[in-house]
């Protein structure tokens, strides 16, 4: 009995935004280190410096930009990986969480926690039995 809107707001969205999150930090991080390809073939970018530089053969230079590129790299790596746990993380784990310990039990079989089912063996399954002879 939703209206179109709070379906999507609150079944659609949900279920993209992490999808949408980790696509999004996957290109960010293509993104910086394609710029310094780019340049380096005369697109733009962090690599088109480091090519003048290259070019006029100073070393110095190359160098520097060199390590900037790689902190830069290794940055974006460290904020990447934050922004995955941060973001991704807790919304996976809450989908596959486990129920409960202290979930109320109506039959042998079925333990019903607050959210979902958790099936469980019964105990008295032919396999725990022994046969005796």
């Amino acid at each position: 009995g939703a209206s179109r809107f709070k379906v999507i707001v609150y079944a659609i969205v949900p279920q993209v935004m992490p999808t949408f999150w980790a696509v999004a930090i996957l290109r960010w991080d293509i993104n910086l280190r394609e710029s310094t390809v780019l340049g380096l073939v005369g697109a733009g970018g962090i690599g088109i410096i480091l090519q003048g530089a290259i070019d006029t053969f100073n070393w110095p230079e190359v160098a520097t930009i060199l390590l900037a590129i790689i902190a830069l790299v290794v940055v974006g790596e460290v904020i990447s990986a934050y922004l995955r746990r941060r973001i991704l993380l807790p919304r996976i784990s809450a989908s596959t969480r486990k129920a409960p310990s202290r979930a109320i039990c109506k039959s042998p079989t079925v333990c019903r926690a607050p959210r979902r089912a958790v099936w469980r063996k019964p105990a008295c399954s032919p396999t725990s039995r022994r046969a005796s002879i």
